[in-house]
């Protein structure tokens, strides 16, 4: 029996994502564009800059596939974000957030992170939506103190060594549960800090931009990595076969700064770091960073947040998704496939 394509788009599961130009976001796109059961409406700033997604579906040799995009232009530090989404949703995927360790950007963090979350929440509910997925991150855990081993089921502590960021992530989460109890079934996924192709001036894409700079210092610290696109699958995997209302988290390896830099220098053609920087130096740094950005009228590049984390020993435990089979790829071989493409497109 002859079907025509209306027809056949009627059919497929509609997805809703958010933040699909950034690193998560464009990642979980081309993986869901890829799937000819979905169709995908993909939310987004009117004035967005497109470069670096377009650079990356090129990357990946699937440019073709960025005209079957639904783009809704909405901004979701508006409350009124949800009167442009469509009416009929089966899921949604927020992987939108601001992502800073800058105290000036606490209001931004709040509006984005936490009130954004809850206004899909309320949407999902009204919407009948199936499913929700939610990109969180390990800062939500929380900090007990400069060091710890942490599991999904790791409490938190409010204290001094927990960023505003991750304040507003684990708030964020608590609306994400809470809807999950109020029937909304809310899957949770906590990502370590996040490697792979992407915008090299923002977020972790700085790491590489580090790298082809070169660094000279290190620090002891050590933090829970993981490939973007094991990210991507492992929010897909959890949305299919995980618990509702649960975490899941998403970290390949607990990797020591000094060997991430290491690593990236040496794909970069620049000298591993070299300099033991103790802690009292990082604590002079962003101090007089601090000054420095203030006369220059620019963004701290490191701050108190980023100063502690760098000397924080942080190991994450994976067990809960890995013993579904889930692997991992390994740090070393994310940054290897990752480095070639910040040089075709940031050289």
């Amino acid at each position: 029996m002859f079907k025509d394509a209306k027809f056949d788009e009627a059919l497929k599961r509609k997805i809703l994502l958010t933040g699909a130009t950034g690193l998560v976001g464009s990642h979980i796109l081309l993986d869901l564009l890829k799937q000819n059961a979905t169709l995908v409406y993909a939310l987004k700033r009117e004035k967005s800059d497109l470069s670096a997604l377009k650079n990356l579906f090129e990357w990946y040799d699937c440019y073709p596939l960025l005209e079957n995009i639904n783009w809704i232009n909405g901004d979701l530090s508006s409350n009124t974000v949800s009167e442009v989404l469509p009416t009929e949703i089966d899921e949604i995927i927020h992987t939108a957030a601001v992502v800073s360790f800058n105290p000036d950007d606490y209001e931004v963090m709040n509006k984005v992170n936490i009130n954004a979350t809850k206004t899909l929440l309320n949407y999902a509910s009204k919407s009948g939506v199936s499913k929700f997925g939610f990109i969180s991150s390990i800062a939500a855990l929380g900090r007990m103190d400069a060091s710890g081993r942490y599991t999904e089921n790791s409490e938190w502590v409010e204290n001094d060594s927990n960023s505003y960021y991750s304040k507003t992530k684990y708030e964020a989460e608590k609306a994400v549960i809470a809807a999950n109890n109020n029937g909304v079934n809310t899957y949770i996924v906590n990502p370590g800090v996040i490697l792979g192709p992407c915008d090299w001036n923002k977020s972790s894409g700085t790491f590489f931009r580090t790298g082809a700079k070169g660094i000279a210092f290190y620090t002891k610290g050590q933090n829970g990595f993981v490939d973007v696109r094991d990210v991507s699958r492992g929010m897909l995997d959890v949305m299919k076969n995980g618990s509702s209302g649960e975490r899941h988290i998403l970290v390949g390896e607990s990797v020591p700064y000094r060997k991430i830099f290491s690593d990236l220098c040496v794909q970069f053609g620049k000298k591993p770091p070299r300099i033991y920087s103790p802690k009292w130096l990082t604590e002079l740094g962003w101090r007089l960073d601090k000054v420095k950005s203030k006369l220059k009228g620019v963004p701290p590049t490191l701050t108190e947040e980023t100063a502690r984390n760098a000397n924080g020993i942080f190991e994450y435990d994976n067990a809960k998704i890995t013993s579904r089979g889930f692997e991992f790829t390994p740090i070393t071989q994310s940054i290897e496939d990752s480095v070639p493409f910040f040089k075709q497109y940031y050289f």
